[in-house]
C-alpha cells in the first residue's frame, strides 16, 4: 500500500515538489539518506537516530549488475509521450528524459 500512495500522490495534479523535505536518489542512496536524517534531526530539535547502525551498510554495499537493453525495446513514441505527460514535475525537477526526449 504505501507504493500504491506514493504512486497516488506524485500523479494528483495538486503534487508540489516543494513539499517534499527531501529526496533519496538510487545512485547515492546513502548519502542521501544521511542528509535526509540530518535534516529530520534539526527538524525534531534532538538526536533521535543511532548513527553508528548507519554507518556498518554502506560498508557491505555492492553494486548489482542491471542487464537491460536501450530504451527503444521498453518504450514506443507514444509510451515516451505518456511517461512525459504523467510526470513532467520529477522529470524537469530532476532532468530527466525517457528514452531522450
Amino acid at each position: 500500500p504505501i507504493a500504491a500512495d506514493l504512486e497516488g500522490y506524485l500523479r494528483d495534479p495538486k503534487f508540489d515538489a516543494q513539499r517534499v523535505d527531501c529526496w533519496a536518489r538510487t545512485p547515492t542512496l546513502l548519502q542521501d539518506l544521511r542528509v535526509c536524517l540530518k535534516q529530520y534531526e534539526a527538524w525534531v530539535g534532538q538526536p533521535t537516530l543511532r548513527w553508528d547502525r548507519l554507518q556498518v551498510p554502506s560498508k557491505k554495499t555492492q553494486r548489482n549488475a542491471s542487464p537491460h537493453l536501450p530504451c527503444a525495446s521498453y518504450y514506443d513514441g507514444a509510451r515516451v509521450q505518456l511517461v512525459a505527460a504523467r510526470d513532467p514535475e520529477l522529470l524537469a525537477m530532476w532532468k530527466f528524459t525517457c528514452c531522450g526526449q
